[in-house]
């Protein structure tokens, strides 16, 4: 300014300046308790990032993981499932905070899923599949089959249904099976398990013999046997209730001969298979 005298008055005064940031931030959109989240922060400045973690249903509460955020993001890992929002601003040398759009992450709980099958059964045994699970957020759990080590169809191999609880089954066949329970979650992800169950035939014995003879007469017991295998035939002989030495040879096809003495005399033939299983069948003949 100049007077009217001509004397210039002057005033100067300096101003700052800043610029307005800019912050993007991503992240994994979904994940599972046992993986890590990728947080990847873009920014247009040095300044120290404030970083927050908060459950989406509760943005008060600091929410608990393990990692480390740094200035350009990091990774971390939430335990707990749940959706969760992340965050980060700066503030500036004026005191304002710049904020990046938070993102939200899903978390998944780890699906668990779990029977027991016994190591052995026979053709006509009934086997329960008791099918423990855990966090299966709906899924149907999808069971498979194979026989011997082919896949096979479970409706022409087993016998029963299974569901989401197991069930309770049947494998008329005799062969190895390994049984199968799966489940894929909503990320895809799968998770298995499979039991091996080896299915023994069921021997069986048929007896049979005269009514009555005389000891002058040679007599057959016979005896047919299915699925022996190459277990052994086990003999027992009574006279009158009394055990006694067989009256002559027998086999797994029984046996043909005189009975030296006049009596009622009882044939039991025994087999007991790989698993403990007796099988056995009487027949008795008057002499």
């Amino acid at each position: 300014v100049t007077d009217s005298l001509g004397r210039a008055f002057t005033y100067e005064q300096t101003i700052e300046v800043y610029p307005v940031l800019s912050l993007c931030l991503t992240a994994d959109a979904a994940t599972h308790t046992d993986e890590q989240i990728s947080v990847t922060l873009e920014k247009d400045t040095a300044l120290p990032v404030t970083w927050s973690v908060t459950p989406s249903n509760d943005p008060g509460t600091a929410a608990a993981y393990s990692g480390e955020l740094s200035d350009n993001g990091g990774t971390i890992q939430i335990t707990s499932a749940g959706a969760y929002d992340i965050s980060a601003s700066v503030t500036d040398a004026t005191g304002r905070v710049f904020a990046a759009p938070a993102v939200t992450v899903a978390v998944y709980p780890v699906a668990g899923l779990d029977f027991t099958l016994p190591a052995a059964a026979w053709t006509d045994s009934s086997t329960p599949v008791d099918l423990l699970t855990s966090d299966l957020q709906g899924q149907d759990v999808t069971w498979t089959l194979t026989k011997d080590g082919a896949a096979v169809s479970l409706t022409g191999s087993m016998l029963g249904d299974l569901g989401n609880l197991g069930g309770k089954v049947r494998f008329p066949e005799v062969g190895t099976y390994a049984l199968t329970a799966s489940v894929v979650d909503a990320l895809g992800r799968e998770y298995s398990c499979s039991q091996t169950i080896r299915i023994y035939p069921v021997v069986g014995l048929s007896l049979s013999a005269g009514d009555m003879s005389h000891t002058d007469t040679a007599e057959d017991v016979k005896l047919t046997c299915e699925n022996l295998g190459s277990n052994e035939v086990v003999w027992t002989v009574l006279r009158d209730g009394k055990e006694i030495a067989p009256p002559f040879a027998l086999t797994a096809r029984g046996g043909h001969g005189f009975f030296p003495e006049a009596g009622l005399y009882t044939f039991t033939a025994s087999v007991t298979d790989e698993l403990g299983r007796v099988t056995t069948a009487t027949a008795s003949i008057q002499i």
